[in-house]
């Protein structure tokens, strides 16, 4: 179990606020010099998501977030991978674009367990705070997915891909 006197998890914060900063740098050069590419928003949003169900899993094995909290964290995985590789089979892909229920839903978790691991080891959140943020990024996660899925919909009625219609 985690130690309040461990420095380990005083440097855990600091990298993991690192990789979120280095996050966060690379798409805003990107845009800011021009160099966005369709594999660079791909790559970018499978880290991001790569990163976070990595950390999610570990915090939830040692208690730090809760396990609904991971699986809302999983099933907006779920949702965006799904629907991504739906039109690839069809032969429709989408074109990556982030959306802004996805960048306040990846933020949102980025900062969310920074705030669980620095309330484990430099301060206590109130139990009523911590759980408040839980239940807000949980709205969040599960929110966000309505939009992806909306825009999946929309994707597929512009190709076609969607018509339900039977055959005849």
């Amino acid at each position: 179990m985690l130690t309040e006197n461990d420095n380990f998890y005083g440097i855990l914060i600091l990298f993991l606020y690192f990789i979120f900063l280095t996050d966060f740098l690379d798409g805003f050069i990107a845009r800011k010099f021009n160099q966005r590419t369709k594999a660079g928003r791909i790559l970018d949003s499978c880290s991001d998501y790569l990163v976070l169900f990595s950390i999610a899993v570990v915090f939830c094995i040692k208690g730090l977030i809760e396990w609904w909290l991971l699986m809302l964290l999983v099933i907006r995985i779920l949702v965006q991978g799904s629907g991504m590789l739906y039109f690839i089979i069809k032969k429709t892909p989408m074109e990556p674009r982030s959306t802004p229920g996805g960048k306040v839903a990846i933020a949102g978790t980025m900062i969310y367990l920074v705030i669980s691991l620095a309330s484990f080891t430099w301060f206590r959140l109130p139990v009523t705070l911590k759980l408040s943020l839980e239940i807000l990024l949980g709205a969040i996660l599960f929110f966000s997915n309505f939009e992806k899925i909306f825009l999946f919909l929309e994707h597929g009625k512009k190709t076609g891909v969607n018509n339900m219609e039977p055959a005849p």
